[in-house]
């Protein structure tokens, strides 16, 4: 292998080295419903295993109403700058 092959093939690996450290780290937390999930539940008709099946289970139930489910979510992306 010539030297210029070498440098060529070290500088792209240098390269690719930096953009990947350059990418974002995305994290999802609890469940981040999407408007088309929600559209799927049917108010008064659908029972809870139904909406279970549907959009998953909740977050958190409310302490004094079994009735109110919550459904939290939250996404994060973090970015490393060299």
């Amino acid at each position: 292998m010539k030297i210029s092959s070498k440098i060529l093939t070290l500088s792209c690996i240098a390269t690719l080295s930096f953009l990947a450290a350059c990418t974002p780290v995305t994290a999802i937390r609890g469940n981040l419903l999407e408007d088309y999930q929600l559209k799927e539940v049917v108010p008064g008709i659908d029972s809870r295993e139904d909406v279970t099946r549907k959009i998953g289970s909740p977050t958190t139930i409310a302490p004094f109403d079994d009735k109110v489910w919550y459904y939290m979510g939250q996404k994060t992306a973090k970015k490393q700058i060299l």
